[in-house]
């Protein structure tokens, strides 16, 4: 079963502003990734916030860069 690869809850300040925007991907679709490797980066008001891989895996993208996100959004799952 693919583990979900999210945007976490609580890395910003939703009730200033509640949505932020997919910036860049570091890999390829179906690039090989390692737990805890800076898999992409999300922009909220001129910071970027690094997303991180939550396992080990193949990785499918499921969002494209400059795709509106919130937290719990789903950007890409590992196999």
């Amino acid at each position: 079963m693919p583990t979900r690869v999210t945007i976490p809850d609580g890395l910003w300040d939703t009730a200033q502003t509640p949505e932020g925007v997919l910036i860049n991907w570091l890999y390829e679709d179906g690039a090989a990734v390692t737990a805890g490797a800076k898999l992409a980066e999300v922009m909220v008001e001129k910071t970027n916030f690094d997303i991180s891989a939550p396992a080990t895996g193949s990785l499918h993208i499921t969002a494209k860069p400059d795709s509106v996100v919130v937290p719990g959004s789903l950007i890409g799952e590992i196999e």
